[in-house]
């Protein structure tokens, strides 16, 4: 992808490589924050990693990279060519967004059963204190 962007000529493909770089790395760095959260099942990384995700949705409009040109654009060949590569980071906004929230709710869900470690599960016990605990309840012996 930025091989081929270098390739081309101009301030405007530079500036697109430049574009290109900023936006995969904060993506990147905002994944990162999520899986390290998992990891040390840290909640506030979550959380950071949604306000993250939120300042960087708001800086870079990154919805505009899914949007296609207008047909005048696209006798450009440069352009032509860069704009399979703005999808691409637009897929990757999509993908780091629902990452981004399954990890919270994965680290949300460890820290819940954690917290409950002899918490009652749907099962019933079979076990003979059960049966004795229910049988003094009901009075049967």
């Amino acid at each position: 992808m930025a091989a081929d962007l270098l390739a081309a000529a101009g301030l405007a493909e530079a500036a697109w490589v430049i574009e290109a770089i900023i936006v995969g790395g904060a993506l990147a760095v905002i994944a990162l924050v999520s899986v390290l959260g998992v990891v040390i099942r840290s909640l506030v990384l979550g959380w950071i990693a949604i306000v993250l995700l939120g300042c960087f949705t708001c800086l870079f409009s990154p919805w505009l990279l899914l949007a296609p040109f207008s047909p005048e654009d696209y006798q450009d060949p440069d352009v032509f060519s860069a704009a399979a590569d703005f999808q691409f980071l637009g897929g990757c906004w999509i993908a780091t967004t629902l990452l981004v929230i399954a990890m919270l709710v994965v680290t949300h869900v460890r820290n819940y059963r954690a917290a409950r470690p002899n918490q009652r599960r749907c099962v019933p016990d079979h076990d003979e204190n059960s049966k004795r605990h229910s049988s003094q309840q009901t009075g049967d012996f």
